[in-house]
């Protein structure tokens, strides 16, 4: 063929290429690819509709690993650091699950008075929800050999503190010195000694010397006694 048909073939090849090419730009515009893998939600277009780059489509989560956001009061900014252990229970979910911190906000709410951490929590079975509300527990201090007693088992009065224990099958007073208390047990920082039986009941019409049998056992937080 001559230069003339072949040039005017060219031509005609980069015109219809260039056309071909515009198609599959405007196709590729009808997709839409998220930038990272997760569980796409509910819909909220049908098909047909004209979307633009502000109109909400779907939701898509990702939900292994998850980051787990809580506030903590000022008083323990300087126990908390970064790899602490969390611990955490969410509404419907059996098990206690567990996670590590990996930010910590450099400054305290003024409002709130408290920190804002993050911890990032495993999620492979895809039991754990994005959005829900957790009961956290954070280990801020620990006691080594501590000896808890019941709340219950505490006396306050006048002076001090007293527990009623349990000698030779006989009920007994004793002072006692206290340290670190929760909603269910008291540190006993003297007074009293590991093996010693602690009496959980019928404290108000206790007397020294009146008989006791011990009753049953929660090796956790000492023996609980039944007064005869």
């Amino acid at each position: 063929m001559s230069q003339d048909t072949y040039d005017g073939a060219l031509a005609e090849l980069n015109v219809l290429q260039a056309e071909l090419d515009l198609v599959e730009a405007r196709l590729a515009q009808t997709q839409v690819r998220a930038p990272f893998s997760g569980v796409i939600g509910l819909r909220y277009i049908s098909e047909g509709a004209i979307v633009t780059p502000q109109t909400r489509i779907a939701t898509l989560q990702r939900r292994s690993p998850m980051k787990l956001e809580f506030a903590l009061p000022e008083r323990y900014t300087a126990q908390v650091t970064l790899g602490d252990a969390v611990r955490f229970s969410v509404a419907g979910a059996a098990d206690v699950a567990t996670g590590t911190v990996y930010a910590i906000e450099p400054r305290v709410e003024r409002d709130t008075r408290t920190l804002l951490v993050r911890a990032r929590v495993p999620n492979p079975d895809g039991a754990l929800l994005p959005g829900a509300f957790a009961d956290i527990e954070v280990l801020v201090d620990e006691i080594a050999d501590a000896l808890p007693v019941p709340a219950i088992a505490v006396v306050s009065e006048l002076g001090g503190r007293r527990v009623w224990t349990v000698q030779d099958g006989q009920a007994q007073q004793r002072r006692v010195e206290t340290g670190i208390r929760t909603e269910a047990a008291v540190q006993i920082t003297s007074g009293l000694a590991p093996g010693d039986t602690v009496i959980t009941s019928g404290l108000q019409s206790l007397r020294a010397g009146q008989p006791v049998r011990v009753a049953d056992l929660d090796a956790s937080l000492g023996e609980s006694g039944e007064v005869e």
